[in-house]
């Protein structure tokens, strides 16, 4: 059951929703997606499109609530890691805003299975990317709740069906956007990347030197 008192922080998991989709870039990599299952049929591709979004959310769910075991088996502090996975964040933003990434990852994109395909390039590392892993395992370590689980779940399951039916639609979506309506809404998606990644190493700097906030 929800906890009335974790909506209080709504804003924050709707900043965590927006981040997800604009970190994800569903417009974005919806001309690598074409491009990669250009040789697939009609059937195959929605099942690729299926599989991608499944593996995403079961991605997402391990690293969010087994990302803090991992990061200590490496001992890497979670502060540090919202530092780097800001500073990750800053990079990849400004690759968004400044380059076309609709060729990226296609000359590899050529698995002979519709299986392999769905996990490379297209689950990993385009959709569960570093930048994405790294954004859940700090929102998820924001509070320990019951509730707050719950909520992050359904924030991941909700992204994971945009990534489905963005994908399924993805001819449509290209045809009417066309080259230069997907390169201006990759733009503005970087420009939201690179807040949150702002914020993540503001608040990794704070807690990690709690002395600069005095």
């Amino acid at each position: 059951m929800i906890n009335p008192k974790e909506l209080l922080d709504l804003p924050e998991y709707l900043k965590l929703l927006t981040g997800l989709l604009a970190i994800v870039d569903i417009p974005g990599i919806l001309p690598i997606f074409l491009n990669a299952t250009s040789k697939h049929s009609i059937k195959e591709r929605n099942t690729i499109a299926l599989l991608a979004s499944i593996m995403f959310f079961f991605a997402l769910i391990i690293f969010a609530f087994f990302g803090d075991s991992i990061l200590r088996f490496f001992g890497i502090t979670l502060e540090a890691f919202q530092i780097a996975g800001g500073l990750l964040l800053l990079l990849m933003a400004l690759d968004m805003m400044r380059s076309d990434q609709s060729s990226e990852f296609i000359d590899e994109a050529h698995p002979s299975s519709v299986l392999g395909l769905a996990i490379f390039p297209i689950t990993i590392p385009l959709l569960a990317g570093p930048g994405a892993l790294s954004t859940i395992v700090i929102y998820t370590h924001r509070h320990e709740s019951l509730s707050h689980d719950i909520l992050i779940a359904l924030i991941v399951a909700s992204v994971s069906i945009m990534i489905f039916v963005g994908f399924r639609m993805a001819t449509f979506v290209s045809n009417i956007l066309g080259p230069t309506g997907l390169a201006v809404l990759n733009r503005v998606m970087g420009l939201l990347v690179a807040s949150i990644g702002v914020e993540f190493i503001i608040d990794g700097l704070a807690t990690h030197f709690p002395a600069w906030v005095k």
